[in-house]
């Protein structure tokens, strides 16, 4: 199959210190990369897709982003500056027409096409970034853009971010739907109308959506791409069942289905999936400050000792999955192992001793999974019996994923199995979701994680890079408010007739690459 996305990649804007080649960037030609369901002929314009989704949509109010599929929808109405290219390995302009770093990499300067207009037909002018980055600031991820000193608009079209200090993170956090560049002052509504009736610069906008159930998009006729997107319309249908989102992708229902869990791609045709190792987390998390056994890290580190990785890799995760050596997610710029730390180990001698020390006194403790997320709720049932080994006693409790994460921001969890999926390659990807939920909604000290968000931007080069990341791995490792369990692959269903999606390490895809052959 022909590699085929949009627009390539001339040149990289210090994406990660991994990625410093240059420090400037504008569109080119297609490009692609591996899992590409494209063909070498030319994409044809018209037609519809329906993607199968299980994660509930958290709305369009960008602050409030959550799941995957808030940053994958989320970017398609209210565009970005910048997005991933299909390869998911580096960052490409959107809104933007170009970017460029100085030499010292302290100023960013961003060009927008003259013609862009919002998906109503007003001028999308430097004003509008200006306003969208002072709403960034003031979000609840508002430290994740704390190098932004300043934002100048020389002329109704360029945008010069001024940075504290060089951020080899800033590109890549512009991809994420935090990020989203919206009309100043709300196009003169309320915060809360405009998010419910939005209007942006994407390659989409909304048609109609039903909270719990789907989001219809249609083409964006004013979108500044000239023949771009090709589809007329997306529909993204939220299917909580694993089942019936297997049912409809074998009955031609949905054309897409988003992230196949491993135990069900089995049951899909073998020529429509395509797997492809992902820059993806699962784990264990502790509430590390409620009273009670997970706030001592002996119990933690008895939990960890206690899980057998390799045997839930063979038999919940059929094989698709790596044992997970590291907290941060794989397949980023900088990412390392954590070297001298237990996780792939199974150790019930060393489990029991940290239990001792613990104190622990033997009461069945709550372990809270996502009803909706058949792979976690499977793991979730084999563990009981790998922690009775250790004398380590576990309920496990199903609620769906709204519950969960509302839950786990109210700190009304004890432990929890979940999963955290890169968006972006760099490493602050994870650090700057960890420091915004308090560690993964552990209750954990921010500040570890700040401190290495910190350390990540300020790296200039990969030594410098892979350091900081080691640095993390043993805070990580002494604290224990997670024990990972596996590295899970990004698997899709993709119907022969969808063209243009490259699934790759980020699951994140742009829905102006696709188009259909029917």
């Amino acid at each position: 199959m022909g590699a085929r996305s949009t627009f390539g990649i001339t040149c990289i804007a210090a994406a990660s210190a991994a990625l410093l080649v240059t420090s400037a960037c504008t569109p080119s030609g297609p490009s692609g990369g591996a899992g590409d369901s494209g063909s070498s002929s030319k994409p044809r314009s018209g037609g519809s897709i329906a993607i199968g989704v299980g994660e509930p949509f958290s709305g369009w109010d960008p602050s409030k982003a959550t799941t995957t599929t808030d940053y994958e929808i989320i970017k398609e109405v209210l565009e970005p500056l910048v997005v991933m290219n299909a390869k998911g390995t580096a960052v490409q302009p959107a809104l933007a027409d170009s970017y460029e770093y100085n030499k010292t990499r302290t100023e960013l300067t961003v060009d927008l096409p003259p013609k862009a207009v919002f998906s109503d037909g007003t001028p999308l002018t430097s004003a509008d970034v200006a306003f969208s980055v002072r709403d960034w600031k003031a979000s609840p991820s508002g430290s994740l853009y704390a190098s932004i000193k300043s934002v100048a608009t020389p002329t109704a079209h360029r945008v010069v971010f001024k940075l504290t200090y060089p951020d080899s993170s800033l590109l890549p956090a512009l991809t994420w739907a935090n990020s989203a560049v919206i009309k100043k002052d709300f196009g003169g509504k309320s915060r809360v109308a405009y998010f419910k009736d939005p209007i942006g610069s994407g390659p989409f906008e909304v048609a109609s959506y039903s909270p719990g159930s789907a989001i219809a998009l249609k083409k964006n006729e004013r979108f500044h791409r000239t023949g771009l997107p090709h589809l007329d319309s997306v529909t993204f249908k939220i299917i909580n069942d694993p089942s019936q989102r297997v049912l409809q992708f074998k009955s031609g229902d949905i054309d897409v289905y988003d992230r196949v869990a491993p135990d069900l791609a089995a049951q899909l045709p073998k020529s429509d999936v395509v797997s492809v190792p992902g820059a993806g987390i699962t784990g264990v998390i502790f509430n590390v400050k409620k009273s009670g056994p997970t706030s001592n890290v002996n119990f933690r580190k008895a939990v960890s000792l206690a899980i057998d990785r390799k045997a839930l890799v063979n038999s919940v995760y059929s094989g698709e999955a790596q044992v997970a050596t590291a907290v941060q997610p794989p397949h980023v710029p900088g990412w390392t192992s954590c070297g001298a730390c237990d996780y792939p180990k199974q150790d019930l001698a060393a489990a029991k001793k940290a239990l001792a020390a613990s104190g622990y006194d033997g009461r069945s403790l709550e372990l809270l999974v996502d009803s909706t997320n058949g792979t976690n709720v499977l793991a979730a049932q084999a563990l009981p019996p790998m922690l009775k080994k250790a004398g380590i006693n576990v309920a496990v409790k199903q609620v769906d994923l709204a519950t969960a994460i509302a839950r786990a921001t109210e700190g009304d969890i004890t432990m929890s199995i979940a999963d955290f999926h890169a968006t972006s390659p760099t490493l602050n990807d994870a650090l700057g979701f960890w420091y915004s939920t308090g560690g993964f909604f552990t209750q954990s000290d921010p500040e570890q994680f700040l401190t290495a968000y910190g350390a990540v931007a300020a790296a200039a080069n990969t030594t410098q890079l892979k350091k900081a990341s080691s640095d993390f791995e043993k805070v990580a490792f002494k604290n224990k408010w997670m024990a990972p369990v596996a590295n899970l692959n990004n698997i899709f269903g993709i119907q022969p007739r969808v063209k243009g999606l490259t699934v790759n390490p980020l699951a994140i895809y742009n829905l102006s690459d696709l188009y259909v052959t029917s």
